[in-house]
């Protein structure tokens, strides 16, 4: 697998235990980039686009709780005219994390996924800058193919990891859930939030994603391009 991108900072440690609490909360959104307050860069911890708890998005799941979390994007093809939303949304959540938070993201569309690092990185002000470098250069294109990609996140043995997606993932539905199922089955300890992004309800997607969240213990929302504003 392709590790990690260049420049990309060295990794630390492994998870620990699940991060407490559900919650879905609505505030105001902002990116920014500046000074940093207890790891939180100014500007991006508060923010209408998903508002929650700290490294949370949309306001989904126990962040605040989490010692570490994974985030696994779609960047297929079809995540073109939305994608950008969602770039916003997760430099947004990742400039709220703690300094004492670890995190990692990987992104996949078909073949091998890529990732930040081979590791989870502490909520330093430095990886996360990194990572908002990283987040802007992910062009969408090809298949949706997640497996892999889920796989290597549960992996890093995170509190919480995020499943964003726009739809079902075809041939890989199956497969996906029939591996997830082996991983509760052998005791998962990890608490898996999904998100539908962008597309309407009521396809493939929505029952795919509902039921990984059911299987990981954690909580499936629905995100409308009208509730994040293009």
């Amino acid at each position: 697998m392709n590790d990690a991108l260049p420049g990309a900072p060295a990794g630390a440690g492994r998870g620990g235990l699940i991060g407490a609490g559900v919650g879905e909360r609505e505030s105001g959104m902002g990116i920014g980039a500046g000074a940093s307050h207890g790891g939180q860069i100014a500007g991006a911890s508060r923010g209408r686009a998903g508002g929650g708890d700290a490294g949370s998005l949309w306001g989904v799941g126990g962040g605040q709780q989490a010692r570490s979390i994974v985030y696994v994007l779609d960047r297929s093809g079809s995540m073109q005219d939305t994608f950008h939303l969602l770039q916003r949304e997760l430099i947004r959540a990742i400039g709220s994390l703690r300094e004492d938070q670890r995190f990692n993201i990987i992104w996949f569309s078909e073949g091998l996924p890529q990732a930040l690092s081979p590791d989870l990185l502490p909520a330093a002000v430095t990886n996360k800058r990194r990572s908002f470098d990283a987040i802007r250069q992910i062009v969408p294109s090809g298949r949706t193919q997640p497996l892999a990609a889920l796989q290597r996140g549960l992996e890093l043995q995170p509190d919480v990891l995020y499943l964003l997606s726009d739809g079902g993932f075809d041939e890989q539905n199956q497969p996906v859930l029939d591996f997830l199922a082996s991983r509760v089955a052998a005791g998962l300890s990890t608490r898996i939030h999904t998100i539908l992004f962008a597309y309407d309800t009521g396809g493939m997607g929505e029952q795919v994603l509902r039921r990984i969240a059911e299987l990981g213990g954690g909580t499936y929302k629905h995100v409308t391009e009208d509730q994040i504003g293009g």
